[in-house]
């Protein structure tokens, strides 16, 4: 209900005077091996939203609070203290995608409980913790090496955050790392497919994939092009986005021989690389409905962001 309220707001505020619209950068630790990509993404909707003649400033996360009059904000932060700056500004009617009250709810174990809930198509799959009264199984929960563990007390960050275990030894290898918050999930064979959506637009796109930041994409091999049903893989990323509250999303999926999916990945605001300019206008649209006018040629850099104040 939330997040259908949030839209009842933007289309009232797209009804009144141009906006001031602030943009939040990622910080760099949050975008390993993507740097430039995530700050592509960012210029691109601000190139879309000033030409529609808003007013949008840009500002690192790393650089927060600031003073801001911004009507709706953007946010591709995942600092802990800027979700909770973000949230405060939520709490007073500003809207802010993707909502910041979400973000600080989310976590693999969340993800994977409310897909199970919901009917969304995830792996089998275990969730531990240091709490060991919180361990909880998926209903249909056989798991056999290899399996994916998946640390849970951040975002991944670096490549040992994903592991793909084989045998009880490699098991034991994870374990000494004294992790107590985590999930495993069955490795599931199949085509690995990249998705972006953006909630509440007909925007989605999938591919496979072109570029990794750690090198797991490569364990599935390449695709065999087995056929799925694109719009149910659609309505079922949104569902998952409308249930955990947030908006602009991306994740991975493995398509099975069947043409059954699973989603195994899902991440707020990805770096919508291989389709950037249709992704700049469905997010765009979050602010302001209207058409995108023609992209301005501009350059897209980080450099770019201080001059886009």
């Amino acid at each position: 209900m939330r997040h259908f309220a949030e839209f009842i707001v933007i289309s009232h505020l797209n009804m009144q005077k141009p906006k001031n619209i602030l943009l939040i950068k990622r910080a760099q630790k949050h975008s390993p091996n993507s740097v430039d990509r995530d700050t592509a993404i960012l210029l691109a909707v601000a190139d879309c939203l000033t030409a529609k003649g808003h007013s949008v400033s840009i500002a690192n996360e790393e650089n927060l609070p600031i003073e801001h009059h911004a009507d709706i904000i953007l946010s591709m932060g995942r600092n802990h203290a800027t979700l909770q700056w973000l949230a405060e500004i939520e709490e007073s009617g500003i809207p802010v995608f993707n909502s910041a009250k979400a973000m600080l709810g989310i976590s693999r174990r969340k993800l994977l409980l409310t897909a199970q809930e919901i009917g969304v198509g995830v792996p089998p799959f275990a969730i531990f913790s240091g709490d060991k009264s919180s361990n909880r199984k998926s209903s249909n929960c056989k798991l056999t090496f290899p399996v994916w563990w998946k640390r849970d007390d951040r975002s991944s960050q670096e490549r040992g955050d994903v592991v793909l275990i084989h045998n009880q030894e490699e098991w034991q290898s994870v374990m000494q790392r004294g992790i107590t918050e985590y999930v495993v999930e069955q490795h599931s064979e199949g085509d690995l497919v990249k998705f972006y959506s953006v909630s509440g637009t007909s925007f989605f796109h999938w591919n496979y994939p072109v570029f990794s930041k750690f090198g797991n994409e490569a364990v599935n091999g390449s695709a065999q092009g087995f056929h799925f049903d694109e719009q149910r893989l659609k309505q079922q990323v949104d569902l998952l986005a409308q249930a955990v509250g947030l908006t602009i999303v991306g994740g991975d999926a493995i398509i099975m021989a069947d043409g059954s999916f699973r989603i195994i990945d899902f991440n707020d605001w990805p770096s919508f690389s291989s389709c950037r300019e249709e992704a700049a206008k469905a997010i765009t649209a979050l602010a302001s409905p209207l058409p995108c006018p023609p992209p301005s040629g501009r350059e897209l850099t980080p450099s770019s962001i201080e001059n886009n104040k």
